[in-house]
């Protein structure tokens, strides 16, 4: 087979796929907007929109664990991104044997499981904080964070490594001639030009963090409230979703976490195409 149908054969494979991907997402979306239609038909649309969570009282305010999910990822995020950026240029500046170690070692974080990972913190890191603050069980907004954040640094380290590597050998002799040392040339120069690809990768490790269900299951709490502080606990959509299925099929109850599950499914999609805009435009 000649190169040229080689090539024409790999664009009808991925085209395909592609294809194959967004109709199952689109089917997704379809799916569970119908099996959110019974509860949309007896429940009002006030009552989603409210902080109270009481099926006894028609009271299915979903504000509670939809600020519960956006907070978890926000704080997973903003304490990933620094790991992961002085992961990175530990490994730009470092000599092959410690990179090489270093690399294997992001790789191997990505293969392990979610729920290992919220084991070893309800082991290690609750009682910590529950000892430390005296205050509350430890199981709260900042340990289940904690935790997302060691689960999506391998991502973002994996994603920035070669982008940034590129973009510093672009520039290293360049700002070496100007008499810039490597600190300087990395804050007034890597990482102004870098912003869009941090920011597509930070929408990335949102998205994941947003998505993930065994850590906000067994770290966060479980507990519906408006949380004001780091060590209160808290529920996200996926763990709500996660104990309701778990336990019940026929209540109006049960009907809301299809209703969940499509606004999660809807604002996850929305920041994956965000993240894509950002680093197809790096890419550019």
């Amino acid at each position: 087979m000649s190169a040229v149908k080689k090539e024409k054969l790999y664009y009808i494979i991925l085209l395909f796929s592609a294809y194959v991907t967004a109709f199952l997402v689109i089917a997704m979306v379809v799916f569970l907007f119908y099996l959110s239609l019974p509860f949309l038909n007896s429940v009002s649309w006030h009552s989603l929109f409210s902080w109270q969570w009481a099926p006894k009282k028609e009271a299915f305010g979903l504000l509670a664990i939809a600020t519960g999910s956006v907070s978890v990822a926000i704080l997973a995020v903003l304490c990933a991104l620094p790991i992961a950026l002085s992961i990175v240029f530990i490994t730009l500046w470092a000599p092959k044997y410690i990179i090489t170690p270093c690399l294997a070692l992001v790789q191997l974080m990505t293969a392990v499981p979610t729920v290992v990972y919220a084991f070893a913190g309800a082991m290690l890191l609750v009682p910590f904080l529950r000892q430390g603050w005296q205050v509350g069980t430890g199981y709260c907004w900042l340990t289940a964070s904690a935790l997302l954040a060691l689960v999506i640094v391998p991502t973002m380290v994996l994603m920035l490594y070669p982008a940034l590597k590129k973009k510093w050998m672009d520039i290293h002799m360049i700002t070496a001639a100007l008499g810039m040392t490597s600190c300087q040339a990395v804050v007034f120069c890597l990482l102004p030009q870098s912003i869009p690809m941090l920011l597509g990768v930070a929408a990335l490790g949102w998205a994941r963090a947003m998505g993930d269900t065994m850590i906000a299951l067994m770290l966060a709490g479980n507990t519906f409230q408006s949380h004001g502080s780091l060590i209160e606990a808290l529920r996200t959509l996926t763990a709500h979703i996660a104990l309701v299925s778990s336990s019940d099929t026929q209540s109006v109850e049960y009907g809301v976490i299809f209703l969940g599950g499509f606004f999660l499914l809807i604002i996850c999609s929305g920041v994956q195409m965000l993240a894509q805009r950002f680093l197809v435009g790096e890419a550019s």
